[in-house]
């Protein structure tokens, strides 16, 4: 589809473009939330880092199963592949 001047006014989008900026800079300012608003947020939010925190990095159950099935050969890994992903990943 083409976009012909007749379609879409430049000077006419500027114009009301402009008019909105003015009317914006004259509207109230907003009121910053004041703090009972924001602290079922904040304990919400502390709960869950206190929770975060307490749990490993590395799970390392899954991993000593992961580890197990590979050496059994239950699960079959193309370390060509592999070894290209781990350098794409590096290189970026």
């Amino acid at each position: 589809m083409k976009i012909n001047p007749t379609q879409f006014n430049t000077t006419q989008s500027l114009a009301t473009s402009q008019n909105t900026e003015s009317q914006s800079t004259n509207a109230p300012k907003m009121k910053a939330p004041q703090a009972k608003d924001a602290e079922p947020v904040s304990i919400a939010l502390r709960d869950a880092q206190t929770e975060l925190s307490s749990m490993p990095d590395v799970d390392m159950e899954k991993v000593m199963m992961l580890k197990s099935a590979i050496s059994e050969g239950k699960i079959q890994v193309n370390v060509d592949e592999l070894a290209e992903a781990m350098q794409k990943y590096y290189r970026g």
